[in-house]
């Protein structure tokens, strides 16, 4: 395991839609720079081009790679929209009960 950056991307097709192989440079144990290719593809792209990236290799094989970008934030920030809604939902439902309270006999 060690830090890199993603350079590019390998795009392939799968039923008409593209994924996304990354391609990371990195440092080996012995200071070699090199260049890997994630065995998973991913659409959309796991990170962008020129974000670091935890890059877990093959010492077997440096080529063959895995990356872990940490997509937590996009996760965290789908959660907090869904909860919004929720909440905004919540809240118009209430007030429609209040109003109809209001007009009722």
């Amino acid at each position: 395991m060690t830090t890199g950056t993603i350079v590019a991307y390998e795009v392939t097709y799968t039923d008409g839609s593209p994924i996304y192989h990354s391609i990371a440079e990195f440092r080996l144990q012995d200071g070699t720079v090199t260049r890997g290719r994630s065995v998973i593809a991913s659409s959309p792209p796991a990170g962008r081009v020129g974000a670091a990236a935890t890059v877990y290799y093959n010492p077997a094989n440096p080529a063959e790679i895995d990356i872990d970008t940490n997509r937590t934030p996009v996760i965290n920030c789908c959660a907090a929209a869904v909860a919004v809604v929720i909440v905004a939902l919540a809240l118009l439902c209430g007030l429609l009960l209040l109003i109809a309270g209001l007009f009722s006999p």
